[in-house]
């Protein structure tokens, strides 16, 4: 009888898992299964069953158990433990109950097999070099699995149709040797147990932002498998998945009248109703207090009435709830990335006089020269005499001394400046 009050202990926990626990399951390698609180870090005994490798939650109150090649198959109600199928030609780490009815078993290849009848059916080997590590876990419709790539720990996708197929997604902060899903229509989450002696510490997996963290470390227990039941979710704060992504840092002159652009890295991540725009600001601090221009391209045009030339200025990406065609910047999740700096510097322009504009042949004379714009200057210019000749100026006035030799014919001597750069811009 006692072992079937610890039955009816789990299928009361089962039954509340939806409404108000935050609970996911998994066995020690003694083979006992634990009832876990992911919310206080805490365990409970439920039952002593047989898994050892690996356990899944099935629907109707049924475990399912891995121990060695045995699959040992609990019905919670009845306390009926019986063997459903025998392994014998392969060792298998993971075993998880399918969103499609079937279960499924991953060591160095995958198989299924049919939670009634026991039968067992070989679906093909992961790609070459992969070794299975730890559990499989079923997700929205998708299968994840801990292997080992060339020695690396990694989170893959496992295609349960075709293994050698399956995909890296993510590389794991620690060797995992069991896990569980929590679903969530915004964020769904799996927590994922070390498999080392204790102390360890479970993880979590952000599933939408592949991003891990941990939750309950110090970890008491050596674990061999875990799970939940399929689609199984319970409430958690999500945080906010909006990414405004990032621009490429740097500062960068404009000169006038070209635009700039917002060196975006298309790497943004946006939930549904998003919108992701391109920013001009002026305050690092306060970026949607200062805001002089957005819009939904990169290109952003310097605009006389609300700019000015030689400020450094800000352009980045925002992202964030879409509002009458434009990000809300009240969304809770409004998200901006980095920051690029941008200047719009004027054109160089320069003025030439001369107290005396006779010019005798055989002679020089004196051009004073006013520049405007960052020195250094060079001055390309022709006269009738040649073409191309250049001149440099390290501030903003000098002289030009123009000559015309002897044999220069009488009439207009014109001194024109063709191409006038400074430290920022070009001006023809």
């Amino acid at each position: 009888m006692q072992h079937i009050k610890q039955y009816i202990l789990l299928l009361l926990c089962l039954g509340c898992l939806h409404t108000n626990a935050q609970i996911i399951y998994f066995n020690n390698t003694a083979s006992k299964i634990f009832r876990f609180d992911v919310s206080t870090c805490t365990a409970t005994e439920v039952f002593a069953g047989h898994a050892y490798n690996d356990m899944a939650v099935g629907p109707d109150t049924i475990v399912y158990e891995l121990f060695g090649q045995t699959y040992w198959k609990t019905n919670l109600v009845t306390g009926t433990t019986s063997i459903l199928a025998n392994h014998p030609s392969a060792i298998a780490t993971a075993l998880e109950f399918g969103g499609n009815g079937l279960l499924y078993v991953m060591g160095q290849s995958l198989w299924s097999i049919h939670p009634v009848t026991g039968v067992l059916t070989t679906i093909g080997p992961l790609p070459a070099g992969w070794n299975s590590i730890g559990d499989l876990v079923y997700q929205n419709g998708l299968y994840y699995g801990a292997v080992f790539v060339s020695g690396q720990p990694k989170l893959a996708l496992i295609n349960i149709t075709n293994p050698a197929a399956s995909t890296v997604i993510s590389t794991l902060p620690a060797p995992f040797i069991a896990g569980a899903a929590v679903n969530n229509p915004t964020c769904p989450k799996q927590y994922w147990f070390k498999g080392t002696p204790p102390p360890n510490a479970l993880y979590e997996y952000d599933v939408n932002s592949n991003t891990w963290s941990v939750v309950c470390p110090g970890f008491n227990y050596f674990v061999g498998g875990a799970g939940s039941p399929t689609d199984y979710s319970f409430a958690y704060t999500c945080g906010c998945i909006t990414n405004a992504g990032s621009v490429t840092s740097g500062s960068t002159n404009y000169c006038l009248p070209s635009a700039a652009t917002v060196p975006y890295n298309n790497n943004a991540t946006l939930e549904s109703g998003d919108l992701l725009q391109y920013v001009l600001y002026t305050n690092t601090s306060n970026p949607a207090g200062s805001i002089l221009a957005q819009g939904n391209t990169a290109t952003i045009a310097f605009n006389p009435n609300t700019m000015q030339t030689n400020v450094t200025y800000y352009v980045a990406t925002m992202a964030g709830n879409a509002l009458n065609g434009n990000v809300d910047l009240t969304d809770p999740c409004l998200d901006f990335s980095n920051a690029a700096e941008v200047v719009w510097r004027p054109r160089p322009t320069m003025t030439m006089t001369t107290a005396n504009p006779n010019l005798c042949e055989g002679s020089c004379n004196t051009l004073n020269v006013s520049l405007t714009g960052t020195p250094p200057f060079l001055l390309t210019y022709n006269t009738p005499i040649n073409n191309n000749l250049t001149q440099v100026f390290n501030t903003n006035t000098g002289t030009l001394q123009i000559c015309a030799p002897a044999g220069t014919n009488a009439g207009n001597f014109n001194v024109t400046a063709t191409i006038l750069t400074d430290a920022n811009c070009t001006c023809q």
